[in-house]
């Protein structure tokens, strides 16, 4: 993620689509391979290694999208445009799901990943035939990798949009971490059971994205404080009476806050970052963001192994209440969601 943002900020989208998705088809098909042969210790490193390159290869080619979107939509539509793109990336996980678990069902779990890397590889090739490189992409300069750190802890309002989304998806994690123990250990769910509970949970996600068009940018206050708000309430509220409706209300609103945080981290983002440095900035506060959730998984198990089973959600709800604090202390920066130019050289 990372590297693709830098990438983003001076290859064409073509080079870095075509890529990245022929990469993670090629990955792919090495891990189908694999999954033919007897597993042993080196056949499992080598396929953990193809799944940190598919990974990578996927990161590279959704990476322009970071950096195209802001370039061509215009400020105030930027929210709508954001929900669209979300909208979209929810029903692909959802259909892709379903479409994998009946054919893993129906063929086994080596056939799907040869069905994958099949699209992933036609999706490079009709990029590669339809996606052109304009005049403006040949002549980007190549950005420098270590001034992008900068660049955000220079910037008030993207050095607390890092603050502030590592705490929240730090909080996140610990309390998925929760709720999965509590459905796994409490109710008895299968992964069956576990899989429907948390597609029950993804409506949380379509709730976000059709409030977040609503409140942003013009109720930026309610788009980074209803998030941290939400999910500490209903956390709360599932600590005093654990309840199966309680585990769904739960699932729902951590899918919920997580999608709004980053509906209003995203455009803050977009608003706020050099257009020459785009790429780079989303790469570096995503990587951050992904290393907060893992923060809070890791943390999350070890305090629920070592302690007791809801260790890790009183900790959450503990975190939670500097992050509202955190959330107003963003939304401040911005000069109350005052208006803004898109194409900021950088701010203080």
């Amino acid at each position: 993620m990372l590297y693709g943002g830098w990438l983003a900020d001076y290859k064409s989208t073509r080079s870095m689509v075509v890529v990245g998705d022929i990469g993670a088809g090629i990955a792919l098909v090495g891990a189908g391979a694999l999954a033919m042969l007897h597993m042993h210790y080196a056949v499992y490193a080598l396929f953990v290694t193809l799944a940190v390159v598919y990974v990578m290869a996927g990161s590279v080619s959704r990476a322009p999208g970071r950096t195209l979107i802001p370039r061509v939509v215009d400020r105030q539509d930027l929210p709508k445009v954001n929900a669209w793109f979300g909208s979209l990336r929810w029903w692909r996980g959802i259909l892709g799901s379903l479409a994998a678990g009946y054919l893993i069902a129906l063929v086994g779990p080596v056939g799907p990943l040869f069905l994958a890397a099949a699209f992933i590889v036609a999706s490079g090739l009709v990029a590669m035939k339809t996606l052109g490189t304009s005049p403006a992409e040949q002549s980007r300069p190549r950005p420098p990798i270590r001034p992008t750190i900068h660049s955000v802890l220079d910037s008030r309002v993207l050095s607390r949009v890092l603050i502030f989304a590592f705490a929240m998806q730090f909080a996140s994690g610990m309390a998925m971490v929760e709720l999965t123990v509590y459905a796994r250990f409490d109710l008895g769910f299968s992964a069956l059971k576990l899989g429907i509970a948390l597609a029950v949970g993804s409506l949380g996600s379509v709730l976000g994205l059709v409030m977040s068009p609503r409140l942003l940018p013009n109720r930026l206050r309610a788009a980074v404080l209803l998030p941290p708000i939400a999910l500490a309430t209903t956390l709360g509220l599932w600590l005093v009476t654990p309840t199966p409706v309680g585990f769904v209300a739960g699932l729902v609103t951590l899918m919920l806050s997580t999608t709004m945080l980053n509906a209003a981290t995203g455009y803050l983002r977009q608003t706020h970052s050099p257009i020459t440095r785009t790429g780079s900035i989303a790469g570096t506060l995503g990587t951050v963001h992904q290393l907060g959730n893992l923060a809070g998984v890791l943390v999350g198990g070890a305090l629920d192994t070592i302690l007791a089973l809801t260790t890790s959600m009183r900790v959450a709800l503990v975190v939670l209440v500097p992050v509202v604090a955190l959330a107003w202390w963003l939304w401040r920066s911005t000069n109350g969601g005052g208006p803004i130019s898109r194409h900021v050289v950088g701010e203080v």
